[in-house]
């Protein structure tokens, strides 16, 4: 009876050694750091080297287009061993099975071609027919948007807009993403399995939550939150990116870029949980628009922001706005869509409403979290960050912000309010 031959990742090629725990080394760990030390691999001639063994892979022979050959003859001689039981030939045996997959599973993918003028992409795959038209629909209806004509005619005047060409380019990918937002910003939601909304209250300010699973893994949470404050004070929390710290729990710091062209940023923060030993970062580009037709909506600000793609500040520029670096020793974390609408609160004056709807990615399936659980962590975490927010609006001065709204460095504070005194 023949015997099965164990798998070639378990012997040096050096000198044939065994090296394997037990004749098993899935991996080859143990092969190359005997073949590193080998005394055998230092008089192996160069070419005796470049050899591959007869167990060359199928994917392996695809990607670097090379055959296997058979072992050099000026190799000693090594008297062969035991044959290994059955489970090590078992599990040779299922190692080699795994390994000969199908050539078109390993095959590289294509290069895709660069979208030309006028196509619209999202998420790397060309639109075409309604999809399509929906995108040039929203991007010609924001490009009718009070904020941004006041905002260009201000720094045009300034002299700060220096890229003529950065608005259309920035319009185009606000659009893609900017059907869904508008949406999703609606209290109470609509649809189904949404939970009963968690409230609570301060004399400062007024809460409303409510969530549900829209998968496996991740939630998806509306919120609605009343304070004390005027439209640009408000939009100062989420417009001085780089202070976010004084109101968003466990972010520790982060640098921000701000556009002259637009009214939009890039920043990059850093946050550090309690029961996680490392740090995360996020890049996000945050977008600031109008509605141009608010007859029949509040008249408010969309704050629209989501992480761009490797290949999009690669050479790190997003439409015009130089990428900050991300910190050192931090794993990074990306964030697909989330809106927050800001506006003046009709019932109250003085007062304005912040929704912000977001989904989050636990990584824990939801039949592992109750639900009771889940309610208390969320109410609790919401409570903070609208504690936190009514905090800097009735102290603007304390943490920073009066200064910024009163410097208006990219001319965004003035255009809001032109905006706000043409509206009324």
């Amino acid at each position: 009876m023949s015997t099965i031959r164990p798998c070639s990742r378990s012997s040096c090629q050096h000198c044939q050694k065994r090296v394997a725990i037990f004749l098993i080394d899935g991996f080859g760990i143990l092969r190359r750091r005997h073949e590193a030390k080998c005394p055998l691999a230092k008089v192996t001639p160069p070419a005796t080297q470049a050899e591959t063994t007869s167990e060359t892979t199928t994917a392996t022979a695809v990607l670097t287009g090379s055959t296997a050959s058979s072992s050099s003859s000026l190799r000693p001689n090594v008297t062969p061993q035991e044959s290994p039981g059955f489970w090590p030939r078992l599990m040779s045996s299922l190692r080699c099975g795994r390994r000969h997959r199908p050539a078109a599973l390993v095959q590289r993918p294509a290069a895709v071609a660069a979208p030309a003028v006028g196509e619209v992409v999202r998420g790397g795959v060309m639109l075409e027919g309604d999809e399509r038209t929906e995108v040039l629909r929203e991007e010609s209806h924001f490009k009718a948007s009070p904020l941004l004509s006041t905002f260009r005619a201000v720094n045009l005047e300034s002299g700060r807009s220096r890229f003529e060409s950065v608005e259309s380019t920035w319009l185009r990918i606000l659009a893609t993403k900017a059907t869904f937002a508008r949406r999703s910003v609606r209290a109470p939601p609509e649809g189904e399995g949404w939970s009963t909304p968690c409230e609570h209250s301060d004399s400062r300010w007024k809460m409303q939550l409510w969530y549900k699973w829209s998968a496996p893994t991740t939630i998806s949470t509306l919120s609605r939150l009343k304070v004390q404050g005027s439209l640009s004070e408000v939009l100062s929390l989420f417009r001085e990116a780089d202070k976010v710290s004084n109101w968003l729990p466990f972010v520790t710091g982060g640098e921000c870029t701000w556009s002259h062209d637009v009214p939009a940023l890039v920043f990059n923060i850093e946050a550090k949980v309690p029961i996680v030993p490392r740090r995360f970062s996020t890049l996000i580009h945050r977008a600031f628009i109008d509605d141009a037709d608010d007859t029949q909506t509040l008249p408010g600000v969309y704050i629209i922001e989501w992480t761009p793609p490797a290949e999009d500040v690669a050479t790190g520029l997003f439409c015009g706005m130089q990428v900050p670096p991300t910190p050192p020793r931090s794993s990074a974390m990306q964030v697909n869509l989330s809106t927050t609408f800001v506006c003046p609160d009709p019932e109250q004056q003085d007062c304005c409403v912040i929704i912000m709807a977001g989904e989050n990615d636990f990584g824990v399936n939801q039949r592992l979290i109750p639900n009771l659980v889940l309610r208390k962590f969320l109410t609790f975490n919401s409570k903070v960050v609208a504690s936190n927010i009514s905090s800097c609006l009735q102290d603007m001065e304390r943490f920073g912000y009066s200064e910024r709204i009163e410097k208006d460095a990219q001319g965004f504070y003035s255009s809001v309010r032109k905006r706000t005194s043409r509206r009324g």
